[in-house]
């Protein structure tokens, strides 16, 4: 029985969320990349913008999906992941850009103009999830 990924909906929120919590786990983030994509819509209807995590090392991304009402991570071939979202335009972020372009914007993205008028937009920084009252995360070297 084939169980359907349906969206989030918040698909920037997620994927920078997902991206802190594999840098903070000390996981490849070198190789990380937050990509920020404008896709074909499947019903031939326009374009939306999409957000997830690809990692360039191994060949895998990563994004946030809805399976029977519950959040889960998804991970697939990037090949076949983007193949399948028919991206028009993608802009890859390293860990340091993502959470560099955060701060500076005071929001999880997108953060160009051509993809933010593709979607609703969140404003607000990361912050790290066990405590709203700390700092924003500053990424290496900042």
């Amino acid at each position: 029985m084939s169980r359907e990924i349906l969206p989030t909906h918040h698909c920037f929120d997620d994927a920078l969320e997902l991206l802190a919590i594999l840098y903070c786990s000390r996981f490849r983030y070198y190789s990380l990349r937050l990509v920020h994509a404008i896709c074909k819509a499947p019903d031939g209807s326009g374009a939306y913008a999409h957000a997830y995590v690809s990692d360039v090392e191994s060949g895998e991304s990563q994004f946030v999906g809805l399976i029977e009402g519950q959040k889960v991570i998804v991970m697939v071939s990037t090949d076949e992941y983007e193949a399948g979202l028919e991206i028009i335009e993608a802009t890859r972020y390293t860990v340091e850009e993502a959470l560099a372009e955060n701060l500076r914007s005071e929001n999880y993205g997108p953060w160009i103009e051509r993809y933010r008028a593709l979607c609703s937009n969140s404003r607000r920084v990361y912050r790290e999830p066990d405590s709203a009252t700390s700092e924003p995360f500053t990424p290496p070297g900042a």
